[in-house]
């Protein structure tokens, strides 16, 4: 049986991948769920800070899974728990009405399985396979920053917008797109026993803070605990990737060179 024993969580591998996420600049939460307390919450400022208290405290606390905000938050919930990590509860965590504006787009792929329990290997290598095919089209037509990651027990693709896209509009391309995206037999195939989530449309979703653990149900042989990691970047093919400092990229939907499939949402 797999051990419960971690390696030590890596502050500069998380605070790289929150400062992917987030930018230099902005303020965001970070989630734990399922640990012995309940739910624990902070808002920082500092990527390299959150990341320091993280790790220092994965390393006395159980936990399911550990996660942050996708979208930008508004400055002003920094008060809720100012660089402090805390067990917090549903009125103290972001919601979609305290985004100001959308930075990504997840798409989320995960075998199907009962739930509460870890992904075997052949269940993780099959929604990697339909993410891949996913991040072959994102990589053609997507005009921004590619993000393809593995949460641990499913493959994510995480699409930088800059647009402040509509809870509607990205619904939509959740729903409609992968069957465009996915067009070799062996992956549509696949699509029987993965699941691409459709419900990761609202602004205020958290996603894995890449890094850490995902901890699901308990660790048997075939269904152990992974440590989530971001597998690629991919910039835009112009050179010109999304600075992560400022982190808006602001555009314009009549600029040149992007048109719009039918969720609305913008494409080379």
């Amino acid at each position: 049986m797999k051990s419960f024993n971690f390696e030590p969580l890596d502050v500069a591998e998380i605070e790289r991948n929150l400062r992917l996420l987030q930018g230099r600049k902005h303020v965001f939460e970070i989630r734990a769920l399922g640990t012995d307390k309940g739910t624990w919450s902070g808002y920082f400022d500092s990527t390299q800070y959150a990341a320091e208290t993280v790790v220092k405290w994965s390393e006395h606390n159980r936990y399911e899974g550990i996660y942050t905000t996708l979208n930008r938050v508004h400055p002003g919930l920094f008060a809720r728990a100012p660089n402090i990590w805390k067990v917090a509860d549903n009125r103290s965590t972001t919601s979609d009405n305290d985004i100001i504006r959308r930075r990504w787009i997840l798409m989320d792929v995960d075998s199907n399985r009962p739930s509460g329990i870890s992904a075997t290997d052949e269940e993780l290598e099959m929604s990697r396979i339909v993410r891949d095919a996913m991040l072959d089209w994102a990589v053609d037509h997507w005009d921004s920053t590619v993000v393809a990651a593995c949460s641990g027990n499913g493959s994510h693709l995480l699409l930088r917008t800059r647009f402040n896209d509509s809870k509607e509009s990205v619904k939509s391309f959740l729903t409609d797109m992968p069957r465009l995206m996915i067009t070799g037999d062996d992956e549509r195939q696949l699509l029987d026993n993965v699941s691409i989530d459709t419900a990761v449309f609202n602004p205020g979703r958290i996603t894995k803070l890449y890094g850490s653990y995902a901890c699901k149900g308990y660790p048997t042989e075939d269904r152990y605990y992974r440590k989530s990691l971001i597998e690629k970047v991919i910039e835009p093919p112009n050179g010109k990737p999304n600075d992560p400092v400022d982190g808006d990229g602001e555009k314009r939907a009549s600029e040149p060179g992007t048109l719009s499939d039918e969720s609305g949402i913008r494409l080379v």
